[in-house]
């Protein structure tokens, strides 16, 4: 019978190397985590910054629309004269 010698080396993984590798890939899903949560959040943030850019755009439209037809309708057109540096006519 043949008889099969198998060293220390070859029997597996030790529970220290075990204990590394679990540890080692602890800190890479806690890195992953944390970019995933960034980016989450990161995200929201630019939703939020464009909602209030689209609301600014929205006023200033508005604004700009009833200035423009502040004068609208107005038969007599008047012309402004300048006659002297602290007095306008018109």
């Amino acid at each position: 019978m043949a008889q099969s010698f198998i060293s220390n080396k070859e029997q597996g993984f030790t529970l220290i190397e075990l204990i590394v590798a679990l540890a080692l890939g602890l800190i890479l899903v806690a890195a992953a985590t944390q970019l995933f949560i960034g980016g989450l959040l990161s995200s929201r943030l630019q939703k939020a910054n464009a909602e209030i850019q689209d609301s600014g755009i929205f006023g200033l439209e508005y604004m700009a629309r009833d200035i423009r037809l502040l004068n609208y309708g107005n038969v007599v057109n008047p012309q402004l004269t300048d006659t002297t540096p602290w007095e306008v006519l018109y």
